[in-house]
């Protein structure tokens, strides 16, 4: 049987985040899972500075409010 981790294990996010490690057993769900992934990493894009730099000023106020009450949002 191979089991493969990936754990984001630091300070900040014992502190702060809420995260699920999960075993999958199931080589059909794995696969699964993968493909599910795959399908949303094509759908996805990366953002560059410039672009986040360059947003309106209303989505950035949105954002800074956001990370101050991200754990009733």
């Amino acid at each position: 049987m191979y089991i493969q981790s990936f754990i984001n294990l630091d300070y900040w996010r014992l502190l702060t985040d809420d995260e699920v490690n999960a075993v999958v057993l199931s080589r059909e769900f794995a696969a699964e899972m993968e493909r599910m992934f795959a399908r949303y990493f094509a759908q996805s894009y990366q953002i560059q500075w410039d672009q986040c730099r360059e947003r309106p000023l209303a989505e950035k106020i949105k954002d800074v409010f956001a990370h101050l009450f991200p754990r009733w949002l």
